[in-house]
């Protein structure tokens, strides 16, 4: 598909070009960056107290506000054999983001990270559900990602 030239070439330069405002605070960033770099120095380290250690941004205020934790349970379930991976995952299910209603629910992306074995079962168990009649049913969203904590290390020891 070949892009819009004639709308480009309408737009005014004004409004692409950043303004005073935004050079000014890519200018602090640029400090706030050079300031945590400067005071690694050895000699300068004294100063680490009184360095500002994170950009200020338009949500900085609700960052700063203590979050709420959630505990949300432990799953006793085998993911060895394809029962408990298949109840791992409708577990799992039930956190994915979605919107709509029952008929016309959409569910939103949501990783799921396991090591190399777990991902394999845990792939193998979504397909066997991909016949399923609801998207609920065939844990759509759900999608497994391999972390592999052992191969990890074992690449940082060589």
């Amino acid at each position: 598909m070949k892009p819009d030239a004639d709308g480009l070439l309408q737009m005014e330069n004004g409004l692409c070009l950043p303004s005073r405002h935004d050079h000014h605070l890519q200018r602090q960033n640029y400090i706030t960056l050079t300031t945590r770099a400067i005071v690694e120095i050895p000699c300068l380290a004294f100063l680490k107290p009184v360095v500002c250690q994170h950009i200020q941004h338009q949500y900085s205020k609700e960052t700063r506000e203590k979050s709420q934790m959630s505990f949300l349970g432990m799953l006793y379930h085998n993911e060895n054999d394809a029962d408990g991976i298949q109840q791992v995952l409708t577990a799992l299910h039930q956190y994915v983001p979605y919107y709509g209603d029952d008929a016309n629910r959409v569910y939103s992306s949501q990783g799921v990270v396991a090591d190399q074995l777990s991902v394999e079962r845990g792939v193998n168990a979504l397909f066997e559900l991909s016949n399923g009649f609801t998207p609920e049913e065939q844990l759509e969203g759900l999608h497994l990602e391999i972390a592999d904590w052992h191969a990890g290390n074992k690449f940082l020891k060589v």
